[in-house]
């Protein structure tokens, strides 16, 4: 979901169609993102979620995160269709 950020960010349009597609019985998945402060998708990883240190580079220039591989590293430790974070990501606290 990080990289369709560059389509725009309104609402919670890409977590909401992730789990319409892959985890519809994921009802509470938007409570529990406004409840981490994330009201629209890129406030997912501004307020709720950032990236587990082993991963994260940061940009000199723009100060946005970066994966410090392309492609992005496999997700593990989740099912396929969970809407629960992997294991590349940590839970950001104090933030919003």
């Amino acid at each position: 979901m990080y990289r369709l950020l560059e389509f725009g960010c309104v609402g919670l349009r890409w977590a909401v169609k992730y789990r319409d597609l892959r985890a519809p019985r994921a009802t509470a998945l938007e409570r529990r993102l406004l409840s981490k402060g994330a009201g629209c998708d890129c406030e997912i990883f501004y307020n709720a979620y950032t990236y587990r240190p082993a991963y994260l580079v940061v940009d000199p220039e723009s100060g946005y995160p970066e994966f410090p591989e392309d492609p992005l590293p496999d997700c593990r430790g989740v099912g396929r269709g969970s809407t629960q974070p992997c294991a590349l990501w940590v839970r950001r606290y104090g933030h919003w």
